[in-house]
Protein backbone atom coordinates (compact mmCIF):
# COMPACT_ATOMS: atom_id res chain seq x y z
CA UNK A 1 0.00 0.00 0.00
CA UNK A 2 2.67 2.42 0.96
CA UNK A 3 4.89 1.75 -2.36
CA UNK A 4 1.29 2.55 -4.65
CA UNK A 5 0.73 5.83 -2.45
CA UNK A 6 4.90 6.63 -3.13
CA UNK A 7 4.32 6.06 -6.80
CA UNK A 8 1.00 7.52 -7.56
CA UNK A 9 1.66 10.46 -6.27
CA UNK A 10 5.15 11.03 -8.74
CA UNK A 11 3.77 9.43 -11.66
CA UNK A 12 -0.26 9.33 -11.59
CA UNK A 13 -0.75 9.73 -15.14
CA UNK A 14 1.15 6.55 -15.62
CA UNK A 15 0.06 4.24 -12.96
CA UNK A 16 -3.18 1.82 -13.42
CA UNK A 17 -3.54 0.28 -9.94
CA UNK A 18 -4.62 -3.16 -8.93
CA UNK A 19 -6.37 -3.88 -5.39
CA UNK A 20 -5.74 -7.46 -4.79
CA UNK A 21 -7.57 -9.27 -2.12
CA UNK A 22 -9.53 -12.65 -0.83
CA UNK A 23 -13.06 -12.98 -1.50
CA UNK A 24 -13.83 -12.22 1.90
CA UNK A 25 -12.04 -12.29 5.76
CA UNK A 26 -12.11 -16.06 6.36
CA UNK A 27 -11.04 -16.88 2.91
CA UNK A 28 -7.82 -14.47 3.95
CA UNK A 29 -7.48 -15.60 7.53
CA UNK A 30 -7.29 -19.92 6.05
CA UNK A 31 -4.63 -18.67 3.75
CA UNK A 32 -2.27 -16.60 6.20
CA UNK A 33 -2.61 -19.47 8.47
CA UNK A 34 -2.28 -22.53 6.13
CA UNK A 35 1.27 -20.66 5.19
CA UNK A 36 2.41 -21.61 9.09
CA UNK A 37 4.36 -18.44 9.10
CA UNK A 38 1.81 -16.54 11.38
CA UNK A 39 1.51 -16.22 15.39
CA UNK A 40 -2.10 -15.30 16.47
CA UNK A 41 -0.90 -11.94 17.44
CA UNK A 42 0.40 -11.39 13.99
CA UNK A 43 -2.41 -12.88 12.55
CA UNK A 44 -4.79 -10.25 14.44
CA UNK A 45 -2.58 -7.31 12.89
CA UNK A 46 -2.67 -8.96 9.30
CA UNK A 47 -6.44 -8.93 9.42
CA UNK A 48 -6.76 -5.70 10.68
CA UNK A 49 -4.12 -3.85 8.16
CA UNK A 50 -6.53 -5.29 5.40
CA UNK A 51 -9.45 -4.16 6.59
CA UNK A 52 -7.71 -0.90 6.83
CA UNK A 53 -6.67 -1.71 3.23
CA UNK A 54 -10.29 -1.93 2.05
CA UNK A 55 -10.70 1.84 3.13
CA UNK A 56 -9.02 2.62 0.13
CA UNK A 57 -10.15 0.63 -2.85
CA UNK A 58 -11.54 3.35 -4.36
CA UNK A 59 -8.12 4.77 -5.38
CA UNK A 60 -7.46 2.00 -7.28
CA UNK A 61 -8.10 1.76 -10.63
CA UNK A 62 -9.15 -2.00 -10.30
CA UNK A 63 -10.45 -4.74 -8.04
CA UNK A 64 -8.88 -8.24 -8.61
CA UNK A 65 -10.51 -10.50 -5.91
CA UNK A 66 -8.34 -13.88 -6.35
CA UNK A 67 -10.09 -16.71 -5.84
CA UNK A 68 -8.35 -19.09 -7.72
CA UNK A 69 -4.92 -18.42 -9.38
CA UNK A 70 -5.11 -19.38 -13.33
CA UNK A 71 -7.90 -16.75 -13.78
CA UNK A 72 -6.36 -14.03 -11.26
CA UNK A 73 -3.56 -14.30 -13.38
CA UNK A 74 -5.75 -14.37 -16.37
CA UNK A 75 -7.58 -11.37 -15.12
CA UNK A 76 -4.15 -8.98 -14.25
CA UNK A 77 -2.88 -9.53 -17.83
CA UNK A 78 -5.67 -8.37 -19.32
CA UNK A 79 -5.33 -5.66 -17.31
CA UNK A 80 -2.05 -4.90 -18.06
CA UNK A 81 -2.86 -5.20 -21.84
CA UNK A 82 -5.42 -2.14 -21.40
CA UNK A 83 -3.65 0.09 -19.22
CA UNK A 84 -1.29 0.28 -22.47
CA UNK A 85 -4.11 2.06 -24.09
CA UNK A 86 -5.21 4.92 -21.64
CA UNK A 87 -5.85 8.24 -22.41
CA UNK A 88 -3.35 9.41 -19.30
CA UNK A 89 -0.57 7.90 -21.41
CA UNK A 90 -0.73 9.87 -24.72
CA UNK A 91 -0.59 13.12 -25.32
CA UNK A 92 -3.61 14.30 -26.12
CA UNK A 93 -2.61 17.64 -28.18
CA UNK A 94 0.24 15.43 -30.45
CA UNK A 95 -2.34 13.08 -30.65
CA UNK A 96 -4.54 15.81 -32.17
CA UNK A 97 -2.00 16.90 -34.53
CA UNK A 98 -0.76 13.83 -35.79
CA UNK A 99 -4.42 12.75 -36.78
CA UNK A 100 -5.13 16.10 -37.97
CA UNK A 101 -2.14 16.19 -40.24
CA UNK A 102 -3.38 12.87 -41.48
Amino acid sequence: MQGFESISKIYPKLITSVFVTTKNRDVLLKRLKSRGTETEDSLKVRLINALDEMKKIDRYDYLLINEFFKGSVEKLEAIAKLSLLKTSKFSVEKFMKEWNNG
